[in-house]
């Protein structure tokens, strides 16, 4: 319902994937992903954000305040799919870099 109610939620569930809208009463997805980013509990959680607002600055918001992937509406099924992959494909990556 809100980014702050997003934000406890995922402290809760900790899931490996949040689709993020970026506009969201209370708090926005912007600063919804710095606070998942800042806490080391939930630091390795993918966010991929959703907007329909891609006009500058918006992208580069999101991606700066650690978003993977910045999508805008409306989102094609089949890239958001790929972007999903991609995120725990590089995931594998560094998984056996160590």
């Amino acid at each position: 319902g809100d980014g702050a109610a997003a934000v406890r939620k995922a402290r809760a569930l900790h899931p490996e994937l949040v689709l993020m809208d970026i506009w969201m009463p209370v708090l926005d997805g912007v600063k919804a992903t710095q606070q998942l980013k800042a806490d080391p509990a939930t630091a390795d959680i993918h966010v991929l954000a959703l907007s329909a607002d891609c006009y500058p600055p918006a992208p580069q918001r999101a991606l700066d305040a650690g978003c993977d992937v910045f999508m805008s509406k409306p989102v094609d099924p089949d890239q958001l799919l790929a972007e999903i992959r991609a995120a725990f494909r590089r995931d594998l990556l560094d998984a056996s870099a160590c």
